[in-house]
Order: C-alpha cells, then structure tokens, then sequence
C-alpha cells in the first residue's frame, strides 16, 4: 500500500494489550519486537565456529561443485520475464510486468549489463536498492508483532534479475 488507506484495515496489539492501527507504532514496535527477541537474543549461545567446521567440513567436502554462471544478458532477463504473467504485480519502482515485458532487447541488454557490474561488486543504485516491508497477519485476528510475517517488496528489475539467477542455479543446486 504506498500512499492510500487500504481497504483492509490492519491491526497490531501491543506488548501492553492495547490494539493499534497507527503505522508508525506498528513498525516501531514490529522493529523492536523482532530485534530483541529473534535476532538479538542476549541468551543465545555464540556459535563455536571450528566445532562447527569440524563437524560439517568433511560432509560439505565431498559435495563441492563450482558454481559458475554464464555473463548476463538480455536474452536471459527476456527468458524469466517470458515465465511472468503480463498482470503481475510491480514492486516499489511502480514498474509491472507488462513494462518490462514491452521493453526492446535493447534495453534489457543495457539492464544486463549494470546487474553484471554489481555482480562484479557494483554498488547496487539506490533506486534499485530499496525494498518495502510489510507485516501479513499470520491469523485473522490481531496479534503482537510476532504474530505477522514480515514480507519485502522489492523492485522489478531486482526480482527479474533474481528470478534469473535462481533459474539459472538450479542445474547446480542439483549436483547438491
């Protein structure tokens, strides 16, 4: 939802018990709710690296495969947006998939090309770096922030660019 209300309202109880409907304290209280309990938790043991690599490094050996992908191109974004439906959903750039799907070879090939110098360590453009998060209630009834899934909206070309790259690990992932 970008700058209107939807239709289906949205609420979140709070630590207290109290509900609330107001973003900013939903997002505040997702934020906080998450980081302290999920990825912050002081109780949780540091990770014994070695014991970790002495126990799995000999499993992993044996199952080593080069993961090599070719250079991309315009052609391959062409082959993942072939796989989209003409009124698929756009991301945060407001781009959907009938923009891109109109787009000459041309211009996709130019898009290959940034993504292959941020594959080689290109900064990603901001415009292109931003994603939307938003909270799904995991059940129909207002819960606390642990109760949502939290879901991120990216741009088109990131996900055309993603879907590209998944696609083309799969013979890969299948040597696993």
């Amino acid at each position: 939802v970008r700058d209107s209300f939807h239709p289906r309202a949205a609420f979140m109880r709070l630590e207290n018990g109290q509900l609330t409907g107001n973003l900013q304290e939903m997002q505040g209280e997702a934020q906080r709710v998450w980081t302290e309990k999920i990825y912050c938790c002081t109780s949780r043991e540091a990770v014994d690296r070695p014991t970790v690599s002495a126990k799995y490094a000999p499993l992993l050996g044996t199952r080593r495969a080069e993961h090599l992908l070719a250079p991309l191109t315009g052609a391959d974004l062409r082959g993942t947006l072939a796989a989209w439906p003409r009124n698929k959903k756009g991301g945060t750039d407001g781009w959907e998939a009938g923009h891109f799907k109109d787009l000459p070879e041309l211009a996709l090939d130019q898009l290959a090309r940034l993504l292959s110098q941020i594959e080689q360590g290109a900064a990603w453009p901001m415009a292109l770096a931003e994603g939307l998060i938003a909270l799904i209630p995991k059940k129909a009834t207002a819960g606390g922030a642990l109760d949502q899934r939290p879901i991120t909206l990216t741009n088109s070309a990131y996900r055309v660019w993603s879907g590209t790259r998944c696609r083309q690990s799969v013979p890969w992932l299948r040597q696993w």
